[in-house]
């Protein structure tokens, strides 16, 4: 059975060496497949990996991105926390 309201989605977020634990990040989400809009659906817990190693989790309503820059990207403003 195939669901419409589904999506896959490439979860990133900029992180930096210096950035502290307990941090909120924001994070970008790139449509996978077919994807029409992820506006205001919602991201469940998503570890966010570096590597092999986990350093935070991301979750939260999606929005469009502010930045045009950004076209057809999805975005949680302080969606992503850090806990490396």
């Amino acid at each position: 059975m195939y669901d419409r309201r589904v999506a896959s989605v490439l979860v990133t977020a900029d992180m930096r060496q210096t950035d502290t634990s307990d941090r909120s990040v924001d994070v970008m989400l790139l449509p996978g497949c077919n994807a029409r809009s992820l506006e205001g659906g919602a991201l469940i817990v998503t570890p966010l990996v570096g590597g092999h190693t986990v350093l935070g989790s991301a979750q939260g309503v999606v929005q469009r991105c502010a930045s045009p820059q950004h076209a057809g990207i999805a975005c949680i403003a302080k969606g992503g926390t850090i806990s490396r």
